[in-house]
């Protein structure tokens, strides 16, 4: 995987307002640091989530908790959406629910993250595509 050059657009998709919050928080102290341009998004829910990729916004990068309050449309569902409409979208899944791992990393996931997320995991998962 290559991280785009120009602005790169981040979208956050979780439940938990918390959650989102902390990844956004560690997003900006990232890039500003490295002098990049980038937009971040946030939604809660994978209706949400649908909504703003047929809004035809192109995402670079999207983290997912697979968990989310609609069951029938949870983030599973959210990233079959958004590879139909935006198959270059990047999508790291973040959940605690390792039941999930092996379904969601063969047909829509780069990466699986488990939460807590920590600056240091974004830190170090960018170094390893510079």
């Amino acid at each position: 995987m290559e991280i785009p050059t120009e602005m790169i657009n981040i979208l956050l998709c979780d439940d938990e307002r918390k959650i989102t919050n902390q990844l956004a928080k560690y997003i900006n102290t990232f890039y500003k640091s490295l002098n990049k341009e980038y937009t971040i998004t946030i939604c809660h829910s994978g209706l949400e989530l649908n909504k703003l990729i047929d809004q035809r916004l192109k995402m670079d990068v999207i983290f997912l908790d697979i968990e989310l309050k609609e069951h029938d449309k949870n983030g599973v569902w959210a990233a079959k959406m958004t590879k139909q409409k935006n198959p270059e979208s990047i999508i790291i899944f973040t959940t605690n629910h390792e039941e999930y791992i092996d379904d969601v990393i063969e047909k829509y996931a780069f990466r699986y993250w488990s939460k807590p997320i920590d600056e240091y995991r974004l830190k170090k998962e960018y170094a390893s595509y510079s």
